[in-house]
């Protein structure tokens, strides 16, 4: 069926006074993500795989040996490996949503992490993999022997190899909005609304975000975590919602201004949390355990940074930057940590929040 034409007069003269209206142009944009014909059920049930994953590498740091098979069949949902029987029936997996060159990388990465879950009978030290703990006794966590925390490496890294690639370089990409924009399938909108929704559904958002604000995960809990400082979760939301109007009345100029809006603020998301992190590690400087897991999550949103559009940094940049830090956190240095930190916040312009993260 065919979208049916708008009667600009009518509908300027309509929508001329209402709060919702684009100030710019003759349409109505909603308050919430409330649209007609709108599905992300696949990028629902890929981030309850993820945390499915991601549960069980951390499940290391309970003194649960692991199995990389289990991970692997998670990774590319094969062999139902989920609690969830809707996930083992879905067609929908994460290994071919992750960015090509990473996807190795990952079931590498799970093979090393059920090796060395062999040790969590061993108390961690450095130079030993086991299980280290806080001084207060109240967190514990699974690290290499040079205190690096696989479990935190797998999901932020995971975050943005997976997740974040799919929103900015994929959904938003020009090979996914350079498409039809006028035939409606009932349920998921024209073929370019669809696709603006799958990106929307990636970040795990609820539709009345950020007035609803319950049981946030990864993107959702990092976006609200940062809020305070970045003011993010309005501009994220206003800027979904504002593009996903935009589309449905054809216009493109908007729509990409809102693709821009979407892709700075995420990275900008994401380098402000590895500074959090680094920020946290300094704290904590003489805890292991605290000091270890918080500079496992520095490096794993830093290292992946390279991935966004228009990065300031490159990947050899980064790495720079964070494999001083990564080859031994026991020995990591102040200077190390406050490099990286200071890099970052340089490159996407929190130097005035920097110490505040």
């Amino acid at each position: 069926m065919k979208r049916l034409a708008l009667i600009a007069p009518v509908l300027a003269l309509l929508f001329a006074c209402d709060k919702g209206e684009d100030p710019n142009n003759s349409y109505e944009v909603p308050a919430n993500y409330t649209f007609d014909n709108v599905d992300y059920s696949g990028q629902t049930a890929r981030l309850g795989m993820f945390s499915e994953l991601s549960t069980y590498a951390k499940s290391a740091s309970s003194g649960n040996m692991l199995d990389a098979q289990v991970m692997l069949d998670m990774y590319a949902n094969e062999n139902t490996p989920f609690s969830n029987d809707d996930l083992n029936q879905s067609s929908k997996q994460i290994k071919n949503k992750t960015h090509e060159d990473y996807q190795l990388y990952f079931e590498v990465l799970f093979q090393e992490l059920a090796e060395k879950s062999d040790s969590v009978n061993n108390t961690a030290s450095n130079g030993q993999a086991g299980l280290l703990t806080s001084n207060t006794g109240t967190k514990t966590y699974f690290v290499n022997a040079q205190g690096l925390e696989y479990a935190q490496i797998i999901e932020k890294r995971l975050m943005g190899a997976f997740i974040a690639h799919q929103i900015t370089n994929v959904y938003l990409g020009d090979q996914k909005m350079n498409v039809d924009n006028s035939e409606v399938t009932p349920g998921n909108g024209t073929e370019m609304e669809h696709h603006w929704d799958e990106a929307f559904g990636y970040m795990g958002l609820s539709p009345y975000f950020p007035d609803s604000a319950n049981s946030l995960s990864f993107w959702a809990k990092y976006t609200n975590s940062r809020d305070p400082l970045l003011n993010c979760n309005e501009t994220l939301m206003n800027a979904f919602i504002k593009g996903r109007a935009a589309i449905s009345n054809d216009d493109l100029d908007t729509r990409d201004a809102q693709i821009e809006i979407i892709r700075e603020t995420l990275s900008k998301i994401a380098a402000a949390t590895a500074i959090h992190y680094c920020n946290g590690a300094l704290a904590d400087l003489a805890d292991d355990a605290l000091r270890c897991h918080q500079l496992s999550e520095a490096v794993a949103f830093a290292d992946m940074l390279h991935l966004y559009p228009m990065a300031p940094l490159g990947l050899s940049e980064i790495q720079a930057l964070t494999q001083p830090i990564s080859e031994n956190m026991y020995d990591v240095t102040v200077s190390e940590i406050e490099t990286l930190r200071d890099e970052l916040a340089d490159a996407y312009e929190l130097n005035d929040i920097k110490t505040q993260l």
